[in-house]
């Protein structure tokens, strides 16, 4: 079914027709990917973000995937090559100093051309969280997602670190 969107131009917005596939075909190849990587690694982690608001509660529109693993700084080298054998790549140069500074990798899909951030966690909240992970069915393959009551501290935080309120 095809939907009205906005996209702005530099005439302004303009109304343009799009459809779920649009939108879902892409998100859906890089959250496959990204379980996938996740499994084959080893690694802990949640999706969270939009696509966890999405899944958890009321869907939305959100066009990137925000991920939470909690890895030794160690292995984060290892971590970011092993991401290319599943379409993974960084978005930015240096994006290991960048995380060092930040605690974010960046990188994109590049089979979709989804934009993946993943928060490299520290806290023993985060790693309690992915501890509590709920596996999600979505499609042919399981995300991990946080508990609800978790999503809303992740958000909260969030908003906070951002200088805005919820």
């Amino acid at each position: 079914m095809a939907t009205p969107a906005t996209a702005s131009s530099e005439r302004g917005d303009v109304a343009v027709w799009v459809t779920e596939q649009d939108f879902v075909s892409p998100l859906l190849a890089a959250l496959g990917d990204l379980a996938a990587w996740w499994h084959s690694e080893n690694v802990p982690g949640l999706v969270i973000g939009g696509v966890a608001a999405s899944l958890l509660g009321r869907p939305r529109l959100t066009g990137d995937v925000d991920g939470l693993v909690v890895i030794p700084d160690r292995d984060w080298p290892k971590f970011l090559s092993s991401s290319a054998r599943f379409h993974f790549v960084p978005r930015i140069a240096k994006a290991l100093d960048f995380a060092q500074e930040s605690r974010m990798l960046l990188l994109v899909h590049s089979k979709s051309h989804i934009h993946v951030d993943i928060a490299l966690g520290l806290l023993p909240f985060e790693e309690q969280a992915i501890q509590r992970a709920v596996p999600r069915e979505v499609g042919p393959f399981r995300l991990p997602l946080p508990t609800p009551e978790d999503l809303i501290i992740m958000k909260a935080e969030a908003a906070r670190l951002e200088g805005r309120s919820l």
